[in-house]
């Protein structure tokens, strides 16, 4: 992770400390009306989420 990537994760985290966590697609979609800006995907691969 390159400098600017870390601190962008940083500035997010200290924006907005919960982490959403999502099991499925719906959760997922619920995750962009929250204040969550960083999301734990815990289902899936990079091949089958768009």
């Amino acid at each position: 992770m390159d400098k600017h990537m870390y601190r962008q994760f940083m500035e997010a985290m200290e924006e907005s400390p919960v982490i959403a966590a999502v099991k499925d697609m719906d959760g997922l979609h619920k995750c962009f009306e929250s204040v969550s800006k960083i999301v734990f995907i815990l289902f899936g691969d990079k091949c089958n989420i768009a």
